[in-house]
């Protein structure tokens, strides 16, 4: 599927897929203001209306201690949050608002923050990536944002545990388990435990606290070959690298995560539409 692009956008506004695209608060329409105030949901609404007002570089100033070559590159940009307004239908007609800003023709969405779910982050991710935005991500269309890729997403909803990514094949799926966990420690931990430091190292089942941080693929495609970015949502952050899809043989552990994330962020910043390269995490990556 193609990367969703402000031509793809023009085209779902002049197709009524998208009502409108909001500014601002004030350009909200009174169909949707209705709606909005009468919602039990008006809370998430207003929060979206809200970012709107998010001035973007000076937002991005966050980025500058951690991120250096990617602050640079955008801040040459003049960037603005808007948001894609549209109606869809499952049992009842519900409104929807996306979030997102536009550069080099691509739609990047911004996702909803779950700031107090932060704190046991890295400071490289918690005080400059999130802190930044709450979360972008790149998606095949504006109505499936959560499911998007390419970019780092908000953690609380957007970091897929690492078992959905395995073969459908029960026992690849359980070789390449075994393989992983005695790599990674507490891939899986027991959430009635408190402290992970006091579980079993190794365990094959359970939470899985090893998370798919960034999935490099362009949004909804699945090639054999692919790269997926994982890290602990407890524990120590180190962080890992998946090439090929390989869970078996190509797991590689990070060194200088943060110096991989400036270049890999400008690596995506600066492609144009729906134009894709894979990222080389090599120079980062040894192997497991």
């Amino acid at each position: 599927m193609p990367i969703y692009t402000k031509d793809k956008l023009e085209q779902d506004i002049s197709n009524k897929i998208v009502e409108y695209v909001a500014n601002s608060a004030s350009n909200m329409k009174q169909k949707e203001i209705d709606y909005i105030n009468n919602s039990e949901y008006k809370w998430i609404y207003d929060d979206q209306i809200k970012r709107l007002e998010l001035d973007i570089h000076k937002s991005i100033l966050s980025l500058q201690a951690y991120y250096p070559k990617t602050y640079q590159y955008l801040n040459n940009f003049q960037l603005n949050c808007q948001l894609a307004v549209y109606w869809y239908q499952l049992t009842e007609l519900e409104l929807s608002l996306s979030t997102f800003f536009e550069l080099n023709q691509r739609i990047y969405f911004l996702t909803d923050p779950r700031r107090d779910y932060y704190d046991w982050l890295p400071i490289y991710l918690k005080d400059g990536w999130l802190k930044a935005f709450g979360g972008v991500l790149l998606s095949e269309d504006f109505r499936f944002i959560q499911d998007g890729t390419m970019l780092i997403g908000d953690p609380y909803s957007c970091w897929k545990p690492f078992d959905i990514y395995l073969s459908n094949s029960r026992k690849k799926a359980k070789q390449a388990i075994e393989s992983l966990v005695k790599k990674i420690p507490y891939a899986f931990i027991d959430i009635e435990i408190e402290g992970v430091e006091k579980q079993e190292k190794y365990i094959t089942k359970g939470f899985p606290n090893l998370r798919v941080m960034i999935d490099c693929r362009k949004p909804d495609e699945n090639p054999k070959e692919y790269d997926l970015i994982l890290m602990c949502y407890y524990y120590d952050h180190r962080m890992f690298w998946v090439k090929d899809g390989d869970f078996i043989n190509s797991i590689y552990e990070i060194s200088n995560p943060q110096t991989m994330l400036d270049e890999y962020f400008l690596h995506v910043f600066s492609q144009t539409g729906e134009e894709y390269a894979r990222f080389d995490f090599s120079p980062w990556a040894s192997k497991l």
